[in-house]
Parts: C-alpha cells; sequence; structure tokens
C-alpha cells in the first residue's frame, strides 16, 4: 500500500463531515485511494461504490474494506471519476478527495490538479452534477492554495448550490469540505 494515496489532515476532515451525515442508500467515493473513508462511508450507505484511477488503490480499498467487514453492499471499480457510470440521477452522496495543489506541471496526480489546482474538481463536477439525486449531495475536499472562487462559480453554472460543511487551517494553507446540492432542492 505505500504507493496509495495515505490519510491525511484532508482525509480526517471528510471522514468527519462524512459521519455528521445522515444514512444513505446508495453513496460512491471517487478517489479512493487508501479506502479508510470507503469504510466511514459503508458505515452510513446501504450500498456503496468505491472508484479510483490507479488498480493499487482500488485493491488496497478493498482489502480495508475487508478488515473492517464491510464487503457486504460494497463493490470496487476502477475508473477515472465517474466514467464507467450512467448519466442518470442514481447517487445520494458522491464523495471525493480530489488532487487539488495547482501546478503547470503535474508531478503526482494524486495531489496535484491542475494548474489551478481545481481542474480535475471541475470535471468531477460536471460528471458527478448528472450522477445526483434530487435530494442528494456531494462532498468535496479543496484548499486556499488553489482557485476555490472558479471552482464555486462552476457549481453555480451547473445548478449546484455549495457551502462550507467543516475546514481546518494548516500552517500553510486551509482545508475545507464543501457540500454541493441541487439549486432545485429546497
Amino acid at each position: 500500500m505505500s504507493d496509495v494515496y495515505q490519510p491525511a489532515e484532508d482525509t480526517f476532515l471528510l471522514i468527519d463531515a462524512v459521519m455528521d451525515l445522515p444514512n444513505f442508500e446508495r453513496a460512491i467515493e471517487v478517489g479512493s485511494g487508501s479506502g479508510v473513508v470507503s469504510v466511514a462511508l459503508a458505515c452510513k450507505a446501504e450500498y456503496l461504490i468505491s472508484t479510483d484511477i490507479d488498480l493499487k488503490s482500488c485493491y488496497a480499498t478493498l482489502e480495508r474494506l475487508r478488515e473492517h467487514g464491510r464487503r457486504t453492499g460494497t463493490d470496487v471499480v476502477c475508473c477515472d471519476l465517474l466514467s464507467a457510470f450512467r448519466e442518470t440521477p442514481i447517487f445520494e452522496l458522491i464523495v471525493f478527495n480530489p488532487p487539488y495543489l495547482p501546478s503547470e506541471q503535474v508531478q503526482d496526480v494524486s495531489v496535484f490538479g491542475g494548474e489551478h489546482g481545481i481542474e480535475t474538481s471541475v470535471e468531477f463536477l460536471r460528471q458527478a452534477s448528472c450522477r445526483l439525486s434530487r435530494s442528494g449531495r456531494i462532498l468535496l475536499v479543496a484548499s486556499s492554495l488553489s482557485d476555490v472562487d472558479r471552482l464555486r462559480q462552476t457549481a453555480s453554472k451547473l445548478g449546484l448550490q455549495y457551502k462550507t460543511l467543516r475546514y481546518v487551517r494548516l500552517f500553510f494553507e486551509e482545508l475545507q469540505v464543501i457540500e454541493f446540492r441541487n439549486e432545485t432542492y429546497k
């Protein structure tokens, strides 16, 4: 598991936000990495899909789910973002701890999210918005080092409301979990 993204402050912040939510029927985690967030989600969802673009991460997630007795009602899929799923609004919760650091040269796809740090997140929101149930929620981790304003503008164009659920200040940045919901949901 040494090649797999290991849990850090962003991971634990996302887990805390997930644990504050009610239970869900269908949830999906994009970019499951080590599977730590998936284990928390498996406690909150009747059915969970965990995805990652990296096959080693998929195996690590599968193993972590097994270790915690959470294989029932879960599937692990190797794919890029949500590309393996139909564009139908079936998920009540979609969670992603994306690569969010800005860099013109993407050296490590697990931490660098593009020139402004949000390019991966923007594509994720585009894919997630059409797979989100009417009353569903998207949780996304963002960094103050990236262009969060541009991310929010994209969300608005996609018809998504947003608010910060949790944040933590580190010595060089602020991490936040942003919740996105359909504007038509009241």
